[in-house]
């Protein structure tokens, strides 16, 4: 489990985490829709300490025990980056945020 104080470290070290894990979010990112409000949280499927019900669907303990909120998994987060990299090397921070949120509302990769 590894927690990340804010959306830019999270992106900063994507390409160091495993795939088979699972992003978790402050609720405040999901109340506010702004990434860039709240905390992060990855868990691998190895670390998962049994899961709680909540209205959006099954948590990991150690997510809920935090009040955090499915966000993406891993893989999907990473290939959002790396598209948003192949097509701009030059990608800003904010051009980041743009992409994630871009999929997380339409599943589909930003690509302008």
């Amino acid at each position: 489990m590894k927690e990340f104080g804010t959306i830019g470290d999270l992106i900063n070290a994507y390409k160091a985490i495993p795939c088979d894990a699972y992003i978790y979010c402050s609720k405040s990112v999901i109340e506010t829709e702004n990434l860039e409000n709240g905390k992060y949280l990855v868990i691998e499927s190895e670390e998962e300490d049994g899961y709680v019900e909540t209205e959006d669907g099954e948590v990991p303990k150690q997510a809920y025990d935090l009040g955090m909120s499915s966000l993406v998994d891993v893989e999907t987060f990473k290939d959002i980056l790396s598209f948003q990299y192949k097509l701009n090397p030059k990608t800003l921070y904010k051009d980041c945020i743009k992409a994630i949120e871009y999929y997380l509302s339409n599943d589909d990769f930003l690509d302008e």
